[in-house]
């Protein structure tokens, strides 16, 4: 008896220890969701079939609930894609059916978990759009699935989205921050900008972001395809503590704000519509090691008239250049002193850097 009752004995010490080493245990991030989508059948004003396969049974349901709209997508598997143009020759399907009715009006959008995919233009143009429940297994977000949502603040990317297309938050200009699943294994955010798991490129500026001057910081490397597209608060962009070298197409597209940039060195192309559309764009510094200046990267920057070029005039004839507006500027040449002072007769235009890195130019 005295045998059993100390093997008793210890069983009851190890399962305290356990119990005990659980509740100590640092809190894990584990994703919360809300209560399980579920359609209200009294309140169906429309439904659609919208599945892909024979595999995937999806419907879009518009409810009306105390006198306001809902889009709910309930089901499983993937969702169709759309098109802001109909193509019956390409099967492009158009703007989803529910766009012409009911999109200008809906306020709130619900994805049932098991559905894996938002698809292109799934709530182009919800302009009164202000609350979206991701479901769980989302992997993809479709290209300008979310375009102009003018009254969208926030988006939350759930743990298994692996894929965002560059224009799906496009026109989103109340969006102020992107909050990411911490066990998400594709994104990060910092301070409400989209960054990837490394926190090395920057995926997506949030287009309301209300500030002046961004800082890229110190970790970041690159910047994805429309990074910066139509983030027209931003006046100017700091790469003096980044490691960028690489800065993709449309990444400043549309940055109405924006003056003057200074490029960092390491950057060896200028891609197409990389600042297309800054309208108030009046001078850009290029390093040295551009080699590239890609068809429309300046396009629409009607006062960006002048060029700091980071080296002299032999460097900068190397480069090939295939913007218009570029072709067009005058460009001024890096010199630490004065040029003029060695040789009075000389007529290039010269630059330099203040004692705040400040572009001021050498006068005769």
């Amino acid at each position: 008896m005295k045998f059993k009752f100390k093997y008793l004995l210890v069983a009851v010490l190890m399962l305290c220890l356990c119990l005990f080493t659980v509740s100590c245990t640092p809190e894990q991030s584990v994703e919360k969701f809300e209560e399980p989508v579920t359609v209200p059948m009294d309140k169906i004003v429309e439904q659609w079939d919208i599945s892909v396969s024979q595999n995937a049974s999806l419907s879009a349901y518009v409810v009306s609930i105390d006198g306001s709209y809902q889009l709910i997508i309930y089901g499983k598997g993937a969702m169709r894609d759309y098109s802001e143009n109909y193509n019956p020759i390409s099967s492009s399907m158009g703007l989803p059916p529910w766009y012409t009715r009911y999109g200008s009006s809906i306020q709130t959008v619900k994805i049932s978990d098991e559905v894996t995919n938002i698809g292109n233009c799934a709530f182009y143009q919800f302009y009164n759009l202000s609350s979206v429940r991701m479901g769980k297994d989302i992997l993809s977000i479709g290209e300008k699935a979310f375009y102009y949502c003018t009254d969208l603040e926030n988006v939350k990317i759930t743990s298994k989205i692996r894929s965002i297309a560059s224009t799906a938050f496009d026109g989103c200009f109340s969006m102020s921050k992107f909050e990411v699943d911490g066990s998400n294994l594709t994104y990060s955010s910092d301070d409400g900008v989209l960054l990837n798991k490394a926190k090395t490129t920057i995926i997506r500026c949030p287009v309301g972001r209300d500030v002046k001057v961004y800082k890229i910081a110190g970790s970041i490397k690159a910047l994805a395809d429309g990074a910066f597209a139509n983030c027209s608060k931003i006046d100017s962009i700091d790469f003096s503590q980044s490691a960028v070298t690489s800065i993709a197409a449309d990444c400043f597209n549309g940055c109405m704000s924006l003056t003057q940039v200074v490029l960092p060195d390491g950057v060896t192309v200028i891609k197409e519509n990389t600042f297309s559309n800054c309208y108030k764009l009046e001078s850009v510094v290029i390093p040295s090691t551009v080699t590239q200046i890609l068809n429309n990267s300046f396009s629409g920057c009607s006062v960006c008239t002048i060029v700091y070029y980071k080296g002299n005039a032999d460097g900068y004839d190397a480069i090939t250049v295939n913007d218009g507006v570029l072709q067009e500027a005058t460009v001024y040449y890096y010199a630490e002193t004065n040029p003029r002072l060695e040789n009075p007769d000389d007529s290039g235009e010269y630059w330099y850097f203040d004692a705040n890195k400040t572009v001021c130019t050498w006068q005769e």
